[in-house]
């Protein structure tokens, strides 16, 4: 966990973590998805991990505190490495931009840790198609309101041509169709699900 980025592990750290995934779980090493998601769930699993041991390094009152104190999650060497990384101005001025970064998105969702994949298999169990599924993971409860313009203004374009269709039409594969028009398309992404939620490749749908 000394590791800056997931990108800095070395490739055959990754491998042993992936090999131990594959031992606890049933996949299809031969399909892309498969590969593909276990990659991107260590990744932010990596990330999450990094993102609760900045928490604690921040509840201390001081940097001399958090290095004196520690945890019991990580080895203290491993910890020592970590703090001076959050203790430095690089690191502190890259913090104060990505904060700000975060405040200028337009769009933005209010599921908070839950996965959009639970999520969305939850709206599914609910016989919810993908346009509720966008207001719900972009309205905000406490405020009884869209978090913001933009995703106001998305939706109600996704409600306005699903409202254009015959009652007969308006079914969960035509709102997944206004879904993706509307959010556009980009390869090995699926818009406004999250990156943990894949799409076939178009090579991979033609061999089915």
């Amino acid at each position: 966990m000394s590791y800056k980025r997931w990108s800095d592990v070395p490739p055959a750290i990754k491998e042993e973590l992936i090999d131990r995934v594959r031992s606890d779980f049933v996949l299809d090493w031969d399909r892309e998805n498969d590969r593909l998601t276990v990659r991107k769930a260590l990744r932010k699993r990596f990330n999450s991990f990094h993102h609760d041991l900045h928490k604690i390094y921040e509840s201390y009152g001081s940097h001399a505190e958090a290095l004196a104190d520690g945890t019991s999650l990580v080895d203290p060497i491993v910890w020592v490495k970590l703090c001076e990384r959050w203790g430095s101005d690089a690191f502190k001025k890259i913090s104060a931009q990505n904060r700000e970064n975060r405040k200028k998105q337009a769009i933005n969702h209010t599921s908070g840790r839950k996965s959009f994949v639970r999520l969305l298999e939850q709206k599914r169990n609910e016989n919810g198609n993908l346009v509720d599924f966008y207001k719900e993971t972009r309205w905000s409860k406490k405020k009884n309101a869209f978090v913001t313009d933009a995703t106001e203004s998305t939706y109600k374009e996704m409600q306005g041509r699903l409202d254009g269709l015959g009652p007969e039409q308006r079914s969960d594969e035509a709102a997944a169709t206004v879904f993706r028009e509307v959010l556009g398309h980009r390869p090995g992404y699926a818009r406004g699900l999250g990156e943990m939620v894949i799409p076939e490749s178009s090579r991979q749908r033609d061999k089915v």
